[in-house]
């Protein structure tokens, strides 16, 4: 287990501590005041916050004394992960100190070679202290006003590094000033730390690979991967999931509304009704109809009518999924069967998902497992009864009926078969 490190006699009260989940490792920072902050005798409860908060809400700032914060420091060199707090290689966390405080920081991880640091610097850009990974603790008195911590990655380890910042206050997590470090604090300082991340859903005893809903939605918001995993009826709206690894992930009833989806791995996902097959074609269960998927380079390509079969046929000729029946669905116009329609979801008009590639004046009302979509009329195999020479298309942005000359070049084409 970690150690505990000091460069005073009341750090003693002050605790860094490294957890281990499943596989992956956990610094913590800890941080302590030679004050109780919370003035007037107030005992305010700590909260948590992620990195995630940070990068949704800029305006967002860390109290030195209330707030755990959560952030993953990512390699200098790493890709297909959104930095939410700042560039690969280093995360930023402002924070406001309401009044001054003498306060001494603590960093402890059981790689005994690690070369992270941390800086805290004013609102002028003056750097105030330096912090090592297994160095010294460092204290400082420092003034009430606005900071920004920066925590840097040492590039050496190719994994991300979860970091815990925990601040502690007088008689949290050890000895008062003077005494010795009593037998057990360590375990009362691991207990202090379970209570907080309690408010995150998340418990000691359990690997990133959690089963409940709410430490996997934890998990996927943090990490951006949550493999073969339980996500039914999670919450996730307005989450940032760009590049997120859903592969065989169950979505069932799960809220996107508003979430950032785009390069999300679907491969295997449910969702509701729907099923990815990891073949560039998702599944309706309960129409039984094999929809194409389409991708970044086609969704938004335009045809005539003509053209939008002339693309059907070329599928088939390939075998594109392994089949040879793809067809352009019909339309529930002129005795046609409903199928264009199916896909989409209501009600009408549909808000923006972002991620979808529509745009926001014309969001497509279609789940988000079927990749990047427009929300404008797509062409069906329905003839115009009172004309063969027009044809109907389907608006995926409010389920609206159109018909037109086939033409017309500026339809879309989406391919269907049965499931057989």
């Amino acid at each position: 287990m970690s150690r505990i490190l000091k460069s005073r006699d009341y750090l003693m009260r002050c605790l860094g501590v490294l957890l281990l989940f499943g596989l992956i490792s956990l610094g913590a920072i800890g941080g302590c005041s030679d004050n109780n902050d919370g003035g007037q005798g107030s005992t305010g409860a700590t909260t948590a916050l992620t990195e995630n908060d940070f990068g949704m809400d800029l305006s967002l700032v860390a109290d030195p004394v209330r707030n755990l914060v959560v952030t993953f420091l990512e390699h200098p060199d790493s890709e297909g992960h959104e930095n939410d707090t700042g560039e690969a290689g280093r995360d930023i966390i402002p924070h406001t100190y309401k009044r001054t405080l003498e306060h001494t920081f603590c960093w402890e991880d059981d790689d005994l070679e690690a070369g992270h640091f941390m800086e805290l610097g004013d609102s002028g850009g003056n750097e105030i202290l330096r912090l090592d990974v297994n160095g010294e603790c460092v204290t400082e008195i420092i003034e009430a006003g606005d900071y920004v911590m920066t925590i840097w990655h040492d590039g050496r380890i190719e994994r991300n590094h979860p970091i815990f910042i925990i601040h502690g206050h007088d008689g949290d997590l050890g000895a008062r000033k003077g005494e010795t470090i009593p037998e057990g604090v360590l375990e009362r300082g691991v207990g202090f730390l379970s209570n907080i991340l309690e408010s995150l859903d998340v418990s000691i005893a359990q690997t990133t690979n959690a089963q409940t809903v709410k430490d996997n939605t934890r998990t996927l918001i943090i990490s951006r991967s949550c493999i073969s995993c339980n996500l039914t009826n999670a919450n996730l709206t307005g989450a940032v999931l760009t590049g997120a690894n859903l592969t065989g992930a169950d979505l069932s009833g799960a809220t996107l509304t508003g979430a950032t989806l785009t390069g999300v791995i679907w491969c295997g996902a449910t969702r509701d009704l729907y099923k990815d097959n990891c073949d560039g074609t998702i599944t309706d269960k309960g129409t039984n109809f094999m929809w194409e998927k389409k991708t970044a380079s086609n969704f938004s390509d335009q045809y005539t009518w003509f053209e939008s079969l002339d693309y059907i046929n070329q599928l088939n000729a390939d075998k594109f999924a392994g089949h040879d029946d793809w067809r352009l669905p019909e339309a529930g116009q002129d005795g046609g069967k409903p199928v264009l329609e199916t896909i989409l979801l209501k009600p009408f008009p549909c808000k923006t998902i972002v991620g979808q590639l529509g745009s926001s004046s014309t969001p497509p009302c279609i789940d988000p497992i079927f990749g990047p979509t427009v929300g404008d009329f797509y062409w069906s195999n329905t003839t115009l009864g009172a004309n063969p020479d027009g044809a109907w298309l389907v608006s995926f942005n409010n389920g609206m009926f159109l018909n037109n000359g086939k033409d017309f070049r500026f339809g879309l084409a989406r391919a269907v078969r049965d499931v057989q």
